[in-house]
């Protein structure tokens, strides 16, 4: 799962969410999970144990993001 995009792997991160009963979840909630799949790509830098939720409301966050954008996230 390396070759995904950060797009990508937080829709994976959506989808695992959604499988566990989380149908509606917030940002924090997304950066959490895309952590524990993800920890390399949505890690703090330095900080490797704390997820990094800056990394995750650029690509959800705003009419421009790409989850937005590809009508994956609404």
């Amino acid at each position: 799962m390396e070759q995904l995009s950060k797009a990508e792997k937080l829709f994976v991160a959506a989808g695992r969410l959604t499988a566990e009963g989380q149908t509606e979840f917030s940002a924090e909630d997304l950066a959490v999970q895309a952590h524990k799949l993800f920890p390399h790509d949505f890690s703090m830098k330095g900080h490797q144990e704390y997820p990094d939720s800056y990394v995750v409301f650029t690509q959800v966050i705003g009419k421009k993001s790409p989850l937005i954008v590809r009508g994956w996230l609404e």
